[in-house]
């Protein structure tokens, strides 16, 4: 992660993951995984940090899978 504004701690930073995909329904075809993602977050606090963060997956394989979505989510360390 970049400090955008370091003394806000506010972070911006990207994100990546191979892997593999791997249904557990009919079809169990085993696939690679290339994840991208791209995200924000903001500290509040020592303890409290709130994240928003943009992904887009691809599985490869026939027939190929495109997965997109956005994640928002509120951390609390102690």
């Amino acid at each position: 992660a970049f400090a955008l504004v370091p003394s806000v701690r506010l972070f911006i930073g990207p994100e990546a993951t191979i892997g593999a995909f791997i249904a557990s329904g009919a079809d169990k075809t085993a696939r690679a995984l290339l994840q991208g993602a791209g995200f924000v977050a903001l500290g509040i606090g020592p303890q409290v940090q709130l994240e928003l963060a943009f992904n887009l997956a691809y599985a490869a394989g026939s027939p190929s899978l495109a997965l997109g979505g956005g994640t928002f989510r509120a951390l609390v360390r102690f």
